[in-house]
């Protein structure tokens, strides 16, 4: 498939196509179903707001195979944990947020 019918059908930006070559992730210049799963889970890591920089790491890593396994799975463990840190934040803030109308409304 080519990288127009990607963006078209899949609705994957060029810019995320363009970068995804530059890595050479890709071997040819269409994309088969493999290079399809590989930028669903590129986008899927933005989605999660990783950085680019960290997508690149993470996408290098997955190249270079099942020995680099155990490090993926630490770069998902501390954005889960970096996730988990803004809820609880998060949840801070409205635990404030619902004391403060609690008094204002007495």
């Amino acid at each position: 498939m080519k990288k127009e019918d990607v963006n078209r059908i899949y609705s994957i930006p060029f810019s995320i196509l363009d970068d995804y070559e530059s890595l050479h992730l890709t071997k040819q210049e269409e994309y088969d179903e493999e290079d399809i799963e590989k930028l669903s889970f590129i986008l899927s890591l933005q989605k999660l707001h990783f950085a680019h920089e960290d997508i690149k790491i993470y996408m290098q890593l997955y190249l270079l195979g099942d020995q680099t396994k155990l490090q993926r799975i630490k770069i998902l463990k501390r954005k889960r944990q970096q996730l988990l840190d803004h809820i609880h934040d998060t949840q801070k803030e409205l635990d404030a947020l619902d004391c403060l109308l609690y008094k204002v409304n007495g």
